[in-house]
């Protein structure tokens, strides 16, 4: 619509004497008065402001506004400046006055034009629509303004107020200081009659005339200062280049943050931030509060002179509990934000470099000890070296490269090995090495605040670390972490504060007088009110599920608001269940995959679930290789170590660990078989609980069928339980889950080569997942002639990513089903010319390709070893071949596919 045709529609509104119309009418006059009468108040307030020098856009707070608006009004008479600020005050409220006023005209206008609108049908909706959009947006710009007015309005009134009472001109400011001035001459001249209180008067005397002295000669001391600077800058700055030049960094200046002051200024951060984390640090600064306490109370009814006396003790007091403090030990400098953010950096390296064959969840504890023991406190982007370009940052990427080796065979190396090992760059003396881990063991973190378990237990299960994560193609920054819980248990206070609840009463927030909050996500029957103070470790409600969600917040006073942190720091002891998993180069043979297949076999007929079976292979498999013939110190040298005629012999079984490794008195008799059963001093009699299972059935101890029967049914009934947690999945929902259940529950030892459990059983678990019925495939042309591998490939001098894999073979070769399953396709396709499709039992897929000929159709139940189809050159080929791809999917996506020689066990 022109703007002709809005002006016509409007003035035929007019003349039918339309609600809206008259309404806007009334409203277009009264904005003309009101703009010219606005206009001359917003000049004149304008003037004002800037005689001042404040505007709301120079300023981030009202705060600082105010405090230039004082700080101006102190240069100039304080009668004029009290007048100057009330006059102010007084245009600011009449300002704000007409701009509300004019915001609640136009919220009024709106209202009303819209309860006239026309039909949606009609002709002249698309003419109102727009009118009412212009109205409304000139409604949001009178609000904005308004509210901005309201600002100016409370700044100007804090100034008035300030000025005011600072004026010393006024007559109430007067007649106080004159009352003040008397007293004290008055209590001075009795105090003088006293000896010990004279002292105290001629002090204070000495003071005020110290004080005038130094009033009346600063402005001119400020200025030599000035003039003093400027000449010895440029000095400096030609000696501080000379000094880098002679030592090779270059003809330049040290950067601001290498210089003596900055690094002094970080010293003396780092020396407060150690003396607060410290216990006697701690200690000092209670103390403080008490002490400070106590002076208040004496102080408050006489306002005794000799208060200064007693602060300066307690000073004193203070500086000694500072100087002990400071050579308190600590593994942590930076502060918690600098450590977060370092945390978080490295949690990016690993999900930047997760694929679908590496999923990386690397354990960093070792790397922030070892980087504040190094360096101490530092930020990302501060550099090494100054006269060098790496920055930690880059550093750390560097660290992380040198931790997880992806050149060739993938290789992890801990930070750990990286400290011991001489050729590496964070190679640390044996004596620093000790140092490290000494302080590591003993103080942890040991961050300025702690938190308590939310629940009983002696470390806390971590399911999602702090940081960054791969979700699909994005990385995702979870500021939380997630910590495993049974359903419905007792959820305790992590720390003391007011408490609130949400609205859904699913989250529970915690906030301390000492800025910092905690939120708890997934608790619920609360058993406080809203703002009732809590007790650290008091129950507060119940899981309402089997994860609570958990943020931790400080208030940075740097920047001036609450930050995340991770609160893992804070808590006593956490143990990840996150852990790297590496999905290739598994390929377990002889007695060891025997094994693992018969155990797996047998526990399938139970009915257990898979990933509960590889939780517990993972475990023994690091224990004992999966082999039931072993004994705690085998591989050592007879007597010691095994012989021939070890394995029946009792007296070479029942040795202890003092006899096999000169320590470990608690073992009384060595570990034995698939779970390394020991006696020890604790009571556990499980070495003999097996050998004497052993003779009740009449067979070998070192057997596999006996050991997997001791563990079913002749282990205690207690860790028979725990096995059938595991075995059945009930313990967790996940693998690593499973496999730390079953590390901490049934072995008894929580934390030892946890990660390395883990992986071995996420190894289990996906080659036995990858595989159908009892986890063998066959090959569907035997012998195999591989003429393409799965993969990229070159042709033509490009690179092409080939789904499957080609077997070479004449026309005609019967091609077998890999596995059991149903035909789910059987047709020709343009690619893949003749091909079938089998779903397997375990939800997976196979693809038989390029046949001359189908043998089976759709809805087909096929075994294995059946023939599919006859090998042929069909779609796009260029000679007889079969191509067969592998899916975890049916839906065949590049995402769900395998390499087919992985699954069939063909070596390149």
């Amino acid at each position: 619509m022109s703007k002709k045709d809005k002006f016509d529609y409007f003035e035929k509104e007019k003349a039918e004497g339309k609600k809206y119309s008259s309404a806007f009418s009334s409203y277009s006059s009264s904005r003309k008065k009101k703009k010219s009468t606005n206009n001359k108040v917003s000049n004149k307030y304008q003037g004002t402001r800037n005689r001042v020098k404040i505007h709301p856009s120079d300023f981030k707070s009202v705060r600082e506004r105010v405090k230039l608006g004082v700080k101006a009004n102190m240069t100039i008479n304080p009668r004029k400046a009290t007048r100057n600020s009330r006059k102010s005050y007084k245009q600011a409220k009449r300002h704000y006055k007409l701009k509300k006023k004019e915001a609640q005209a136009d919220r009024k206008l709106v209202h009303a034009f819209s309860k006239s609108a026309p039909d949606e049908s009609s002709s002249i909706r698309k003419a109102f629509d727009y009118s009412k959009e212009k109205l409304e947006k000139k409604a949001e710009e009178s609000a904005a303004t308004a509210k901005g007015s309201k600002i100016d309005r409370k700044v100007a009134k804090n100034i008035y107020m300030r000025t005011k009472k600072a004026d010393p001109t006024r007559l109430n400011n007067v007649v106080k200081t004159t009352t003040v001035a008397a007293v004290r001459r008055k209590v001075e001249k009795s105090a003088g009659q006293d000896d010990i209180l004279g002292e105290g008067v001629k002090i204070r005397q000495g003071s005020r005339q110290r004080t005038h002295i130094y009033q009346s000669t600063k402005y001119l001391v400020k200025g030599s200062h000035r003039v003093t600077i400027k000449a010895g800058k440029g000095t400096y700055g030609v000696a501080n280049r000379s000094y880098n030049f002679v030592r090779g960094k270059g003809f330049q200046k040290t950067p601001v943050e290498y210089s003596k002051v900055r690094q002094t200024a970080k010293k003396l951060r780092n020396f407060r931030h150690r003396l607060k984390m410290s216990r006697l640090g701690r200690t000092a600064s209670s103390t403080s509060r008490i002490t400070g306490s106590i002076v208040r109370v004496l102080n408050a009814p006489l306002k005794l002179k000799n208060a200064a006396i007693i602060g300066s003790v307690l000073l004193f007091l203070m500086f000694l509990f500072a100087i002990f403090g400071s050579s308190m030990p600590s593994t942590i400098y930076q502060d918690e934000f600098d450590l977060t953010d370092s945390w978080t950096y490295m949690t990016k390296e690993d999900a930047e470099h997760s694929d679908d064959t590496y999923l990386f969840y690397t354990n960093f504890d070792d790397v922030m000890f070892y980087m504040n023991y190094k360096y101490e406190d530092y930020k990302l982007t501060d550099r090494i070296a100054w006269y060098r370009f790496k920055t930690f940052q880059e550093y750390l990427s560097d660290l992380w490269k040198d931790m997880n080796n992806l050149e060739g065979d993938y290789t992890f190396t801990s930070m750990d090995d990286l400290m011991k090992d001489k050729d590496s760059p964070y190679y640390l003396k044996p004596e620093e090495y000790e140092e490290l881990r000494e302080l590591v063991n003993e103080f942890g973190y040991l961050m300025s605040s702690s938190l308590s378990f939310p629940y009983e237990t002696d470390s806390l299960p971590i399911a999602r670390r702090y940081g960054y994560e791969v979700a699909g193609e994005q990385l995702v920054l979870h500021k939380n972490i997630q910590v495993k819980v049974e359903s419905n248990k007792d959820i305790l206070a992590p720390m003391s504060g007011k408490i609130r609840w949400t609205q859904d009463q699913k989250q529970v927030i915690i906030e301390s007088e000492e800025d910092q909050r905690i939120f708890l996500t997934g608790v619920t029957a609360p058993r406080h009110e809203n703002n009732q103070t809590v007790e650290s470790e008091e129950t507060i409600g119940r899981a309402s599920g089997d994860v609570i969600t958990i943020s931790y917040e400080k208030y940075d006073t740097e920047q001036n608001k609450w930050r995340r942190v991770n609160p893992a720091f804070y808590f006593p002891k956490v143990t990840y269940l996150q852990t790297t998993v590496i999905t290739e180069n598994f390929e377990p043979e002889g007695d060891r995959l025997k094994n693992a297949k018969y155990i797996r076999t047998q526990l399938k007929k139970l009915g257990y679930d898979d990933k509960g079976i590889a939780a517990m292979l993972g475990n023994l498999d690091v224990e004992s290789s999966i082999n039931p013939k072993r004994a705690e110190g085998d591989y050592l040298s007879p007597p010691v170590g095994a012989s021939k005629d070890s394995w029946d012999n009792s007296a070479w079984l029942s040795m202890g660990g003092m006899d096999i490794y000169g320590k470990y008195p608690n073992i009384l008799h060595r570990g034995l078989g698939l779970g390394q059963w020991t006696d020890t001093t604790d009571g556990s009699t499980r070495h003999t609980l097996l050998l004497d299972f052993a003779k009740q059935k009449k067979k070998k101890w070192y057997t596999l069928p006996l050991q997997l029967d001791f563990m079913l049914n002749g282990d205690t009934p207690g860790y028979r339980t725990i096995l059938k947690n595991t075995l059945s999945a009930k313990a967790g929902d996940t693998v690593a889950e499973l496999t730390r259940y079953f590390l901490m529950r049934w072995e008894g030892n929580p934390g030892d080569k946890l990660q390395e459990r883990i992986q071995a059983a996420e190894n289990w678990y996906q080659y036995f997942t990858r595989t159908a019925g009892d986890g063998n495939y066959i090959l569907p042309i035997d012998p195999p002639k591989i003429s393409s591998w799965y993969g990229n490939r070159y042709l033509g001098g490009s690179v092409d990513f080939h789904r499957g894999l080609d077997f070479a073979s004449t026309q005609g070769t019967p091609v077998k089903a890999i596995a059991d399953g149903e035909v789910i396709a059987a047709e020709y396709h343009y690619s893949w010319g003749n091909y079938v499709r089998i779903k397997h039992k375990n939800g997976h897929c196979s693809l038989y390709a390029h046949n001359s000929q189908l043998k089976v159709k759709v809805g087909d139940q096929v075994k294995q070893g059946d023939i599919v189809s006859l090998v042929g050159n069909t779609g796009n080929s260029f000679g007889a071949h079969l191509h067969l791809e592998y899916s975890t999917s049916t839906d065949l996506s590049v995402n769900s596919l395998m390499d087919p020689a992985v699954i069939l066990g063909i070596k390149k």
